[in-house]
């Protein structure tokens, strides 16, 4: 297996993902590109079918593309045998599913769904005391003997992500990892990943449909027809306020751009167009002073 060591965490070139039945092709993902420097916090967002869930699935070794290049932690994954992936998936990645029914064992309590990828990996003498270290961490020390059922929706994802850790990987995957919960748990979810980002160095990817989640977050990539489109960073002013009573979902506290792939295509927003009035996907283009000017 080639390695190539960078400052990405994540590097995706040019991937293509088709999936073929006898009647259909169906095209998820087109010449998708995107970067993730190590230790960033990422969140990725689109409509469903977007392609965003199967680039998810890419870096988390579940899946293989069709074409093009991805490396992740210096890994090639177009070039992983099956032995491999399985010490990929074990070590280098830790994932969060939306459905909790994925992630815990409903007869184990918290501590010992912890403990559960420990026995694959043969890393710690001292499972509980580890487990226990997690649980700490995600907030939830006290519900150490809970079982799934014994536990809010919002207390299993927690549980869910201090798994993900178990192992120590260095880069946390999370689909859709506030789904099933209301807004004001799903903020303190997103604290969370926002914690383990700095306080452990872990690289985090969010994979989301939802741009409200996203907008406390640092870096946010906008899927569109399997290739991103824009990008959204945070304001200067935003990325240290944590203040619990400010009113993240009313403030508009990132700003957009475009994002020019390497054969020179942009995707413009949706909303832009309808401000231009674009009917018929013509538009007049000039460079005019040093800008662009797109026009009906």
């Amino acid at each position: 297996m080639t390695e190539t060591m960078s400052e990405n965490m994540i590097e995706a070139d040019n991937l293509v993902k088709i999936y073929k039945s006898e009647d259909t092709e169906v095209v998820a993902l087109s010449g998708f590109e995107l970067s993730v420097k190590r230790g960033e916090l990422v969140g990725i967002v689109g409509s469903s079918g977007s392609g965003k869930s199967t680039f998810l699935n890419m870096i988390g070794g579940l899946d293989r593309p069709s074409a093009g290049r991805l490396y992740v932690d210096g890994k090639d994954l177009f070039r992983m045998n099956a032995a491999e992936l399985v010490e990929y998936k074990k070590n280098t990645v830790g994932f969060v599913w939306q459905n909790n029914a994925r992630n815990l064992l409903p007869y184990l309590s918290a501590v010992e769904n912890i403990m559960v990828p420990m026995h694959f990996s043969g890393k710690y003498k001292n499972k509980r005391q580890r487990a226990l270290e997690l649980l700490e961490l995600v907030g939830l020390a006290d519900k150490k003997d809970n079982v799934l059922a014994q536990l809010s929706g919002g207390e299993q994802q927690r549980v869910a992500i201090a798994i993900a850790l178990a192992n120590e990987p260095v880069l946390l995957l999370a689909d859709e990892p506030t789904g099933s919960v209301d807004s004001r748990t799903a903020d303190r979810i997103l604290d969370i990943f926002k914690k383990l980002n700095t306080e452990l160095g872990v690289t985090v990817v969010i994979v989301s449909h939802d741009t409200d989640l996203t907008k406390k977050l640092p870096r946010v990539v906008l899927i569109r027809d399997g290739r991103v489109s824009s990008e959204k960073t945070l304001m200067e002013g935003y990325a240290d306020l944590n203040d619990a009573d400010f009113d993240w979902l009313g403030a508009d506290t990132q700003i957009e751009k475009a994002v020019i792939d390497r054969v020179g295509r942009i995707q413009l927003p949706a909303h832009m167009l309808e401000k231009l009035g674009v009917e018929d996907r013509r538009v007049s283009i000039r460079y005019e002073d040093g800008r662009i000017i797109i026009e009906k």
